[in-house]
């Protein structure tokens, strides 16, 4: 379904995930006024994208706007806040929502519900379950140009990388849990990531393998420094120098929890394995297509 906005429209974002879909609308529709007021990771993909733009904050963004259009984070007021001054001042409003998990959560803040006037969902599966929590006249499935975008930039970088017949890239990408699995101190992302490395034999890739970790852009600089410095015996660093995309590029095997990016991986052809242990949650993603390192190592 095609995108229908009209000027000026405040963009309110948090998260990572809906701030790269609206950003890849956004760049389609140059002609739009665009006020923005973004935070968290979202603020830095918003500065990347558009640096003329100043961001705002909320009261300002707002102000004179013909439509809302807000990611929907569950660990924020933030977007929250701006659904409530939409409603209040008649402005229409369209929530993003950018993944498969706690849909309804999403509007919901202090007990307060605050539905906005449209949902915008990118994919089959999110189409599905929205419908089945919220009315469907709310509900619109739109272009993943974020998507379509990522496939054709990594499978151009992708036909420029020499690759060796001896040595297997693995690039994991990093996401934080709230919640610890297990009754553990150790963070979920941790147990997971352990989980990876002791069982990585279950691959058998029957080449050299280097490993990459691409953090969260939410992970504090040096989050992952103790563990890379504990596994030596593995070719493993921090990658913080490439982008996302370029990282995908360069690998044969993208692992993860449940990331956004496994799904962009996916539609590269890339080798895709969730790494959730045996006692963590079911992995979210809802494509076919990605293994399951918990079945591999049955």
């Amino acid at each position: 379904m095609a995108i229908d906005l009209i000027s000026p429209v405040a963009v309110v974002a948090h998260n990572a995930g809906a701030a790269n879909l609206i950003i890849a609308w956004l760049k389609d529709m140059p002609e739009l006024k665009i006020q923005i007021s973004v935070r968290g990771p979202a603020a830095k993909l918003f500065c990347e994208s558009f640096p003329e733009l100043i961001n705002n904050n909320l009261s300002d963004a707002m102000n004179g706007a013909a439509i809302l259009l807000s990611g929907t984070s569950r660990n924020t007021d933030f977007e929250h806040n701006s659904r409530l001054i939409a409603r209040e001042n008649d402005i229409k409003s369209i929530g993003v929502i950018d993944h498969w998990v706690n849909y309804e959560m999403r509007f919901n803040y202090n007990d307060a519900l605050i539905l906005p006037d449209e949902i915008w969902v990118c994919d089959d599966y999110s189409y599905s379950l929205a419908i089945s929590c919220f009315p469907k006249n709310l509900v619109q499935q739109k272009t993943n140009r974020y998507l379509e975008q990522a496939v054709d930039e990594i499978n151009k970088i992708s036909s420029t990388i020499e690759r060796l017949e001896n040595k297997t890239n693995i690039l994991y990408v990093l996401e934080p849990f709230r919640e610890f699995w297990q009754e553990s101190d150790l963070p979920s992302e941790f147990q997971a990531l352990n989980y990876f490395i002791n069982n990585i034999a279950t691959l058998n890739t029957k080449t050299a393998i280097e490993i990459r970790l691409k953090p969260h852009p939410s992970d504090p600089h040096g989050k992952y420094d103790e563990w890379c410095n504990n596994h030596k015996s593995f070719d493993v660093s921090i990658d913080t120098e490439h982008t996302l995309h370029e990282q995908i590029a360069w690998a044969d095997w993208v692992v993860g929890c449940e990331t956004f990016a496994m799904v962009i991986a996916l539609h590269t052809n890339k080798k895709t394995l969730s790494t959730l242990p045996p006692w963590a949650p079911q992995c979210s993603l809802p494509y076919k297509n990605i293994m399951h390192l918990r079945e591999l190592s049955e």
